[in-house]
């Protein structure tokens, strides 16, 4: 695409779901596989170049997911915490302005990546966590 990463390319802003390919997705198992430097540069562009005012939803997780296959645990929980991602006081997972409250892909999304986390996924058990966190898991499988 041309000039996507430039500012205010309207290819910036909203779900980042180039993301997804390696975040949602396992990787193929067969035909080509993944350019993993192509990967590893666009989740890099993503996290310098996003408008993150306009994420919402499913949008961190999802990034999430995709570092943490990249072996990037610091900024997989960075992306779970960040303030744009809210929930309510009942837990519920906010919506902002643009879809109601709750917003249960933002909920699912969140505990796919947190499933991910403690059971890793297909070539790479779990648990992914920060070293310093004293974190034990049982009974997480491998996702995909």
């Amino acid at each position: 695409i041309p000039d996507m990463w430039a500012p205010n390319s309207t290819t910036v802003t909203d779900h980042p779901a180039m993301s997804g390919i390696f975040g949602l997705l396992p990787p193929p198992s067969s035909g080509p596989a993944l350019n993993m430097t192509v990967v590893k540069n666009t989740a890099d562009k993503i996290r310098e170049l996003w408008t993150w005012d306009d994420c919402w939803g499913w949008d961190f997780p999802m990034l999430a997911m995709n570092v943490l296959r990249l072996g990037d645990v610091d900024q997989a929980i960075s992306y779970l915490l960040d303030p744009l991602f809210s929930f309510d006081d009942a837990g519920y997972p906010e919506g902002g302005s643009r879809v109601p409250t709750p917003y249960f892909p933002g909920s699912s999304s969140f505990l796919l990546a947190i499933a991910m986390m403690a059971g890793g996924w297909d070539g790479e058990p779990g648990p992914h966590f920060p070293e310093e966190w004293n974190v034990a898991v049982e009974g997480f499988v491998p996702g995909l």
